[in-house]
């Protein structure tokens, strides 16, 4: 920051919002001329009390930056600080001191204050501050963007979250097979709900037209440590069924332990029904020239004749 020149920090402070907090008068009126050469915004507070009061008064509108004396009636500039610091722990202030000493000095530190010029004000110490607090806001900036990108991302993710338990047909199992999370899709396509399908065994879902070798040769692939893709029927709580591309796979928990299998499926069973009627056409086709054959619009013979 300190690359930056006169100019260029003039620049950047007129942007700013201060409160200037002193109860003397004349000491007001010299430190408000030279101010006036870097800021355009000053509201001015005359003690500590006066400037908590202009401070509440903002709300969420807070200035960017505060410069106060310390000794002051009603309140001083210390105590003012840390009531300001308590409503917005980020807030800048700068400190006009007369003291010195290095005590006094770590307690301002100690509450939050950084940024202090010793008494009378004058225009080196504050250039020379300034460019600090500029830095500081500059670093501030930066951090809430980065802030703001990861609550995005969060916001993101956590819309991902939402869609993937709502579309995604996703299960996961223990060792045993036994289910440990379901999601929405799954439910609504299985007809059970999450309560139903927790803590039971996988087969829940098993169609008796599955022959047993398709799941043997699942359950050797996983237990491989491998990637097993293939084509299963299911059935439904009522009776009916489902098919789906099943992508089952060991599943490992955060310290690498295998503990599981998980499972993407997604529905097939259009496309298992269209494969179908397909076979149903063709055979019919295949035999029509034994005969005559007329089809209703769901594809169900309406009237048939054989040369037998």
């Amino acid at each position: 920051m300190n690359k930056l020149n006169l100019k260029n920090l003039v620049g950047e402070t007129k942007k700013l919002k201060v409160l200037y907090v002193e109860d003397n008068k004349e000491t007001r009126i010299q430190a408000i001329k030279i101010l006036n050469n870097f800021f355009e915004y000053i509201d001015v507070a005359v003690d500590g009390l006066d400037g908590l009061n202009r401070y509440k008064e903002k709300e969420y509108d807070f200035y960017d930056l505060i410069i106060s004396d310390i000794n002051m009636p009603n309140m001083n500039g210390t105590d003012m600080a840390k009531n300001i610091l308590k409503i917005n722990h980020h807030q800048i202030i700068l400190m006009i001191t007369a003291y010195n000493s290095s005590e006094y000095l770590q307690e301002l530190i100690n509450i939050g204050i950084h940024h202090y010029i010793h008494k009378p004000l004058r225009m080196d110490s504050l250039i020379s501050e300034l460019y600090k607090i500029i830095e500081q806001i500059e670093q501030k900036d930066q951090d809430d963007q980065e802030f703001n990108k990861i609550q995005q991302l969060n916001h993101e993710l956590d819309s991902l979250v939402d869609s993937f338990d709502t579309y995604v047909i996703a299960s996961r199992t223990d060792l045993k097979g036994i289910i440990t999370y379901a999601s929405k899709a799954y439910e609504l396509i299985s007809g059970y709900s999450e309560s139903e399908l927790i803590g039971k065994p996988h087969n829940i879902v098993r169609h008796p037209d599955m022959p047993s070798d398709a799941f043997k040769q699942m359950w050797d692939t996983i237990q491989q440590n491998k990637l097993w893709v293939g084509e299963v029927k299911n059935l439904r709580k009522d009776g009916g069924f489902y098919w789906v591309e099943a992508h089952i796979a060991p599943y490992y928990d955060s310290k690498g332990e295998h503990v599981g299998y998980s499972a993407i499926r997604l529905n097939i069973t259009s496309k298992k029904r269209a494969e179908s009627l397909n076979e149903e056409i063709s055979n019919l086709l295949n035999n029509a020239g034994q005969g005559f054959l007329s089809f209703s619009a769901d594809m169900k013979i309406d009237e048939s004749f054989s040369k037998e």
